[in-house]
């Protein structure tokens, strides 16, 4: 995720902790290695995920805060949060098809 606006921090100089949570738009494959099942529809592959990560590659917990290592501090306007995804391998057989899949997002800054 990149240049995610906040509301700015006030020049108060109070420092903000920021916590990411992900939660799914329908069933989960495994949330704490962070794979979320396709959207369903015609033409949907199976036998697939999708699984969410932190810039360390490893996976993110879906359904909880996940504190960063980001402070926000006086002045702040945006935030930049490195993770990325990828195609997970869930079934012994693969079909091709749309491999979409959906999360809500919430950040939380204390």
């Amino acid at each position: 995720m990149r240049a995610i606006p906040c509301e700015k921090v006030e020049a108060n100089g109070r420092v903000l902790t920021v916590s990411l949570r992900l939660d799914p738009i329908g069933p989960v494959i495994d949330a704490t290695n962070g794979v979320l099942s396709l959207t369903p529809g015609a033409g949907t592959a199976t036998g697939v995920g999708l699984q969410v990560l932190h810039l360390s590659g490893g996976p993110w917990m879906l359904s909880q805060n996940q504190l960063l290592n980001t402070v926000l501090g006086p002045g702040t306007t945006s935030l930049n949060i490195p993770m990325s995804a990828r195609y997970l391998q869930t079934a012994s057989t693969i079909t091709p098809g749309t491999a979409n899949a959906v999360a809500t997002y919430t950040i939380i800054y204390q």
